[in-house]
């Protein structure tokens, strides 16, 4: 069975938070919900029942699952279970999971509009070519016929006419199909998307955000912090982070102190630097963290936002300057061809 994707891990996080906070029998009650589940949430939940009827408790079930979940989730769930603050670790999981898959949901919706407008003006111009631009032929018969390629009859002019609109939405399909698949549904990035403008801000927020949020959960829960660095920077898949964490968890495991993370340390978000060179104890960096990832949080929203604005009009503006331009190649082509003509000696 492959691993977990985030839709998965919200569903199962939220049956055992609420059997928890019920106090019933998980075993029983999990294996009774994985009917209920979404496919791959109730296979983890038979899989956990499974190992809680055989007198496992939950930390040790969800361990045993280790191969399929995250392991910032299974570090935190033990953390909860030890420390008797289970319901607790399973709120701020849930909370920020559900954070993350939002954020990323906004930064792939932001792309539906711009889809829409480049098919839209490429139907039209297929449209114009066809209908109206053989009507201004006669003006210079000798003249190849304008934008000729864009010409075709019976079923080419069909196929030429859905052909670009069918490859742009089939291209945001495959993306919104990788974002949901096991290995990308935590991951902040768009892969290529990120170069486009403003689209690197927006995922560089979010990231930071996750980052922070994940960071404050693990160290809540006394989870070291080397592990905590590695574990929060690999959910969120952003590489600068993941480099810049690894690299500050090595000189912590070496014995150097926070502060003398050099270069590691200076590439982690600010607000998250911040804090970590308080030096508090583990419960007031948490908090500490906690306000970095809604400071990064509003940022990101805010990123987001400019760039649902951003991209409609940016796209609007660029393919309605190619849309009038080929409007008018087809249109005044011909006439422009004649008067050059009239205009030779």
């Amino acid at each position: 069975m492959a691993g977990a994707s985030i839709q998965d891990l919200i569903a199962l996080n939220q049956e055992i938070l609420a059997i928890a906070r019920a106090k019933a029998p998980i075993a029983a009650e999990l294996a009774a919900a994985a009917r209920q589940m979404p496919s791959g949430a109730a296979m983890l939940a038979e899989l956990i029942a499974h190992e809680l009827e055989r007198g496992k408790p939950l930390d040790q079930a969800v361990a045993a699952q280790q191969a399929r979940l995250p392991r910032f989730y299974t570090a935190v769930v033990a953390a909860g279970v030890n420390s008797g603050k289970l319901t607790s670790a399973l709120e701020g999981l849930s909370e920020s999971l559900t954070r993350m898959q939002a954020l990323r949901w906004r930064v792939l919706n932001s792309f539906s509009y711009p889809l829409f407008v480049a098919s839209m003006a490429w139907v039209l111009a297929v449209a114009a070519a066809r209908t109206f631009a053989p009507r201004f032929d006669w003006v210079d018969p000798s003249m190849p016929p304008t934008l000729e390629w864009l010409r075709a009859d019976g079923v080419g002019f069909w196929l030429l006419l859905v052909s670009v609109p069918l490859v742009l939405f089939g291209a945001e399909l495959f993306t919104l199909w990788g974002s949901a698949r096991t290995g990308r549904s935590y991951a902040t990035g768009l892969g290529v998307l990120d170069r486009l403008p403003g689209v690197n801000s927006a995922c560089r927020s979010t990231a930071s955000a996750n980052f922070a949020d994940l960071l404050s959960l693990l160290v809540a829960h006394r989870t070291p912090m080397p592990d905590a660095l590695r574990m929060a920077a690999d959910a969120v898949d952003w590489r600068p982070l993941t480099a810049a964490a690894g690299g500050l968890a090595s000189e912590i495991e070496v014995g150097h102190p926070i502060a003398a993370g050099g270069a590691s340390l200076r590439l982690l978000p600010p607000l998250v630097r911040m804090a970590l060179l308080t030096g508090a104890d583990a419960d007031s960096m948490a908090a500490l963290l906690q306000q970095a990832a809604q400071s990064y949080h509003r940022r990101a929203l805010s990123a987001i936002n400019g760039l649902s604005l951003l991209l409609p009009a940016a796209t609007t503006a660029t393919i309605g300057g190619v849309a009038v331009a080929a409007y008018g190649l087809l249109m005044l082509g011909p006439y422009f061809s004649a008067l050059n003509k009239l205009a030779l000696p």
